[in-house]
């Protein structure tokens, strides 16, 4: 790419030992790397080990530092509901990110992927609570974790990336003059917001799971409609009649 002399911007997805080879990191950078996306996953040492990781928090914080000494922009992602997590660690989490001063960040829900052990070990203990596949997007608690309620762990995620990207934060990065992370806060908020609006049904779902409850629950579902249609189709003014 830089003999060939590309002048686009890229990004790419790695891991955290990319910032172990300095040299590697600079030829990135020249040859047009804009922004890595990066899987820390927790700042919690007992999930690392639990997700079999290989990687420990002092890797994540000697990767942040290199990658923003050599003006690389970092997406940081997280996942939010190992057995080990609660409250506390979220919080802790949360907190690194912005100390960390990363550009934008995702907080993800864990999810039970059919065909892998963790799902198998979950359905086994009867944990699984939707099996839904559309859910299965890390941005839907599916199942009951350890720690928290799950309309609790579906709170936390919301948490995160409200903090995260909280009006204080927007103007912080545009009086530093991080124009990009600012603009990025705009949309994410909006993300957010967008994303409530549309899974209001979802989250009082969750709201009404309580623990150690067997219950079965049925969503009465209604919406708006326009009847406009009656007149394009021509319907016969007797069932035109009924409808109104």
């Amino acid at each position: 790419m830089i003999a060939e002399k590309f002048k686009f911007k890229w990004s790419t997805q790695v891991r955290v030992e990319i910032a172990k080879d300095i040299e590697l990191v600079k030829l990135m950078k020249k040859a047009g790397c804009h922004t890595l996306y990066i899987g820390f996953e927790s700042t919690n040492p007992d999930s690392l080990e639990a997700m079999k990781k290989n990687q420990k928090v002092e890797d994540i914080v000697q990767a942040i530092t290199i990658l923003q000494r050599h003006h690389i922009h970092i997406h940081g992602m997280f996942m939010l509901g190992f057995d080990n997590d609660n409250w506390n660690t979220v919080k802790e989490t949360v907190k690194f990110a912005r100390r960390s001063k990363l550009t934008s960040v995702q907080f993800l829900i864990l999810t039970p992927l059919p065909g892998t052990d963790y799902f198998k070990n979950i359905n086994d203990q009867r944990r699984i609570q939707f099996k839904d596949w559309s859910l299965y997007d890390a941005h839907h608690v599916v199942f009951k974790p350890n720690h928290f309620t799950m309309s609790e762990l579906q709170k936390a995620q919301i948490y995160g990336h409200k903090k995260f990207y909280s009006r204080f934060q927007k103007v912080k990065k545009l009086v530093f003059g991080n124009f990009i992370g600012f603009f990025v806060n705009i949309y994410a908020r909006h993300l957010n917001r967008t994303w409530k609006k549309k899974n209001k049904i979802f989250l009082k779902t969750l709201e009404l799971l309580k623990p150690n409850q067997i219950a079965d629950i049925f969503i009465d579902y209604r919406e708006k409609i326009s009847l406009n249609w009656v007149e394009k189709f021509r319907i016969p003014k007797m069932i035109e009649k009924k409808l109104q």
